[in-house]
């Protein structure tokens, strides 16, 4: 077992350091699928950066090394950024390093990020013109071992181990690596979309809160103020400057401008410039945002930014412009020192989306001042209406009002709920008797009826119908122009007609290019809504329209990350219920991987082979094959044989192998190959104790041996006196009493036939027969074969045609000759009882490789497909033995085999089961070894 070592986490770099000298060569491997069920059990009680460091200690524990490296891709850097464990061997590699960040491209890290292919080195000065890691030049670790972390196409980083020996890992390491690797990746984007779900619930608490906030404060200094320290409130920052133009001119100015010092936050007014042309001027009027985790002076003075920096060591900065409608208002500017961390792309994003509704609120607030022109230059206003500008003050009370419902619509996640309520104050504030709120399906584009105000007054069936037909109508018209529309009359506009209602108000709810939704307003008074209305309608259009997509983007997040806990717990559920099937079996069950190392030991085969886990997994399986004796050197053999001729993925399982162990019990050995496509993955073998079966079947053979020579004495002699009463010898016989006498010594020679299979049997499986092994001419035995057929057919007066065919020059067979006899004999004597008189018998003999062939083909009644299997069990007979009214016990074939096997040969059987094609036998024998073609 993997020993338990003390170790403590640095200050630099994430890194864990193996406080033990133990050795690590004394750490034995697990199997991969009980390191990932590791990692699955981490998920539940562990942040992110806890589940990394105990990852870390776990493949440590599981693969002989002195450093593992997780190096997670940051985008927004561009880089890899490692967490550690190292052991104390390794503790010179992290010793003195400054920048401890990998780049693309460079080293064994961007490696594997170009080909996402795992890298396998057992000596790493062989390649001297791939440096290990970049730039540094301090690499002690002779094997290296590495694996990309990959989820679908999406490159998340890498798994890296080395060690300070070389030829430390082979590609049984790097497929156990690789099996690590997915399930690692599998976390991480699990992590990866809570991240982004925690993320999104942070970004709806902290709009909440500025919107909760705009909505009691009054003064617009006041909000100012409250505006920013909000933000610092949820967000880890060094700077935060919320700056908006002067004027209409490049300068830009905020009353607040935050900066943390050493004694404290500090807050001054400030302003910047960003004249045209200048990197601030692009970012402020056409980037959406810009991040950077590298600022440096000389980047700061090209921003202009120096100033408002001042003496805070800054090095990471985003800006953001801040929007009101489509129109760019100014810039929310934030910095992180270096002890603070790194902004990322989703922070970007977040902040885009909080800088739109901040600059809204700003420029809102700015409308408190005395009189403010506001008039959408798209608005369609009806037939004989010009466009002109109008001034509209709006009251402090109603501004309060539109806040309000802003701040209404962001308090919860239950987008409905919000909805109905946002409508409610919407048709109060702007006097309107009628809310509805069209929603859109992006993808199918089709349109839906979502919310109608007043709750409390349901519309009529045909009205509700009408009302419906009528907003789906004005929808459609709405989102192929892409603009606000006012009617003053819809009885005399004549587009749309519809009872009851006279004025129309409609906006549409725009989320970054996509249109998601329609707000339509109605009154029954004429021209019931102007440019104050429309206003108020376009602001609360588009803060629906991001409760919309941040509610819709939130459910995406929510699904993904349930679908991939589900798909972690499935996994977790299914390696236990595997791993608890294989414990509680009662036959040993030993796994090797393709490199015949253990990797799967199960409870049973430690109590059948009294050997521990820990003795086993993670060595090969020949180093204990030979406790065993000699009796095991065949199953050896196979797995071998397998790994260098990965066998057909079809092939069944080889025949049971035996083995004796010390304390006298006997334990059947069934290996079977474990093979994917071509590829050869290991093994599969199931251990059983048969003492108890062979001990049964031992004193089985002794009864039939015994009872088998009992018989054969009554017989010798009945068999002998009825021969010498039909020689005469006890005076003349009349017909009858030949008649009678014949069909005894019919019989007794059958039942001779019986006893000595019997005998043949038992003396084979006591391992009692033995072979006396010599040259045997293949065209004598077949010109005997032969003439024992011809010798059959007259005497039984059974007409047959038999035929001989071989090559002239023909290898001898090296075997027994009286057993080869029997073997060959016995199925040509098959062949002439099942198949009808006239039929033909066709005995061939050819060479293959090292062996000899001989086919017996007959066209009698064949062997259905469904018995061919079990022809060679004993005392097995078919449907045509009882047929065709053949005698016989069902041992011949029996017998057959085992012979056959005796000799190391093979036998087998070929027949379409349809009668008058017959049955094919073969019979593959070894070549004399001296013999050369």
């Amino acid at each position: 077992m993997p020993t338990q070592r003390d170790r403590s986490q640095t200050n630099k770099s994430d890194s864990l350091t193996d406080e033990s000298e133990a050795s690590t060569a004394a750490r034995l491997p697990d199997s991969s699928q009980a390191l990932s069920a590791g990692l699955i059990n981490l998920i539940p009680d562990h942040t992110r950066q806890a589940f990394l460091n105990r990852a870390l200690e776990l493949t440590a524990s599981h693969f002989s090394c002195d450093i593992v490296e997780i190096n997670l891709m940051d985008e927004s850097l561009g880089c890899f950024l490692p967490v550690r464990w190292v052991s104390a061997r390794g503790r010179s590699f992290i010793r003195g390093k400054a920048a401890d960040r990998y780049q693309l491209g460079e080293g064994y890290t961007g490696w594997l990020a170009e080909h996402g292919t795992p890298l396998l080195i057992t000596d790493t000065s062989s390649y001297p013109d791939l440096e290990p890691k970049g730039g540094l030049r301090n690499f002690p670790f002779k094997s290296y071992l590495g694996a990309p972390l990959l989820w679908e196409e999406d490159l998340l980083g890498t798994i890296e181990i080395a060690h300070r020996t070389s030829a430390n890992y082979s590609v049984t390491e790097q497929d156990r690596l690789v099996a690590v690797a997915t399930q690692l990746a599998l976390i991480l984007r699990f992590y990866r979309l809570q991240h982004q779900t925690d993320q999104h619930a942070r970004q709806q608490a902290l709009s909440n809160d500025i919107y909760q906030l705009a909505a009691q404060v009054g003064e617009l200094n006041q909000f100012w103020e409250s505006l920013s320290r909000t933000y610092l409130a949820h967000l880890d920052l060094s700077l935060l400057g919320i700056f908006v133009q002067k004027d209409g001119s490049a300068e830009l100015t905020t009353p607040y401008l935050f900066r943390k010092l050493t004694k404290g936050w500090e807050h001054a007014p400030a302003s910047i410039s960003a004249p045209t042309g200048s990197g601030l001027a692009a970012i402020w009027h056409h980037q959406e945002y810009w991040l950077s985790n590298q600022v440096d002076t000389r980047v700061l003075s090209e921003l202009g930014l120096d100033a408002i920096v001042k003496r805070q060591s800054l090095d990471k900065m985003l800006i953001t412009p801040l929007f009101a409608g489509s129109e760019r208002i100014g810039l929310m500017v934030l910095g992180r020192s270096k002890q603070l961390p790194i902004f990322h792309e989703e922070e970007g994003k977040t902040l885009v989306s909080l800088g739109r509704q901040t600059g809204s609120l700003l420029h809102n607030r700015q409308q408190l001042q005395p009189t403010v022109s506001f008039m959408p230059a798209e608005t369609d206003r009806g037939p004989g209406f010009d466009l002109q500008e109008a001034e509209a003050a709006i009251s402090p009370e109603r501004m309060a009002e539109l806040l309000r419902l802003s701040a209404e619509l962001t308090a919860s996640l239950d987008i409905d709920r919000s909805l109905k309520r946002v409508l409610s104050l919407c048709n109060q504030l702007m006097l309107a008797d009628r809310a509805v709120l069209m929603t859109r399906d992006l993808t199918a584009g089709d349109l839906s009826l979502r919310q109608v105000m007043p709750e409390n007054e349901p519309v009529p069936g045909q009205q509700a119908d009408a009302l419906f037909a009528t907003s789906q109508s004005i929808c459609e018209w709405m989102i192929t122009r892409r603009k606000a529309l006012l009617v003053d009359d819809l009885g005399q506009d004549g587009r749309w007609q519809l009872e009851n209602f006279n004025s129309l108000c409609a906006v549409p709810c725009i989320s970054g290019d996509e249109i998601t939704g329609i707000l339509l307003f109605f009154a029954k008074p004429k021209a019931a809504f102007g440019s104050d209305e429309q206003q108020i309608a376009q602001v609360v259009a588009r803060q629906v329209a991001n409760a919309l997509n941040n509610t819709y983007l939130y459910s995406v997040i929510r699904d993904q990350a349930d679908r991939l806990g589900l798909m972690l717990r499935s996994r977790q559920i299914e390696f236990s219920q595997s791993n608890a099937i294989l414990e509680s079996i009662a036959d040993g069950v030993i796994v090797t991987d393709a490199d015949h190392r253990v990797i799967l030991f199960n409870a049973a085969a430690e109590r059948i082979l009294n050997l521990s886990t820990t003795q086993v997994i993670g060595r090969e399986v020949f180093d204990f094959i030979g406790i065993f004796g000699s009796e095991t050197i065949q199953w050896g053999e196979t797995i071998r044989q397998w790994h260098e001729t990965p066998p057909d993925r079809h092939i069944a399982a080889s025949k049971p192998e035996r083995m004796i162990l010390e304390d006298g019990r006997v334990i059947s050995i069934l290996p079977a190959p474990v093979v994917l496509g071509n590829d050869f993955l290991g093994t599969v073998s199931i251990f059983r104790d048969i003492t108890r079966e062979v001990e049964v079947d031992r004193l089985k053979s002794e009864f039939v041996a015994t009872v088998s020579h009992e018989l054969r004495s009554p017989m010798t002699s009945i068999k002998g006196f009825v021969d010498v009463m039909l020689m005469g010898a006890a005076g003349d016989l009349n017909d009858k009493q030949r008649h009678f006498l014949e069909i005894v010594r019919t019989n007794t020679t059958r039942l001779e036939i019986l006893v000595n299979d019997l005998l043949d049997i038992s003396r084979i499986e006591a391992g009692k027969a033995t072979l006396v092994f010599q040259e045997i001419d293949v065209h004598q035995l077949l010109l005997e074969l032969k003439q024992y057929v011809q010798h059959r057919s007259q005497e039984e007066s059974k007409a047959m045609h038999v035929n001989c065919e071989s090559p002239k020059v023909l290898p001898p067979i090296w075997g027994d000759l009286e057993r080869v006899r029997q073997i060959l004999a016995n199925i040509v004597e098959n062949s002439f009882d099942y198949t009808p008189e006239g039929g033909s018998i066709q005995i061939s003999a050819r060479r293959v490789d090292d062996q000899i062939e001989v086919d017996v083909i007959d066209n009698g009644m064949g062997i259905a497909l469904e018995e061919q299997e079990r022809i060679f069990e004993r005392f097995y007979r078919g449907e045509q033995a009882l047929i065709m009214g053949v005698s016989g016990a069902g041992l011949g074939l029996a017998v057959v085999l085992n012979l056959v096997e005796m000799h190391h040969g093979r036998i087998w059987v070929t027949s379409e089961g349809i009668h008058g094609k017959g049955t094919t036998f073969t019979v593959s024998l070894p070549t004399a070894p001296q013999t050369e073609q």
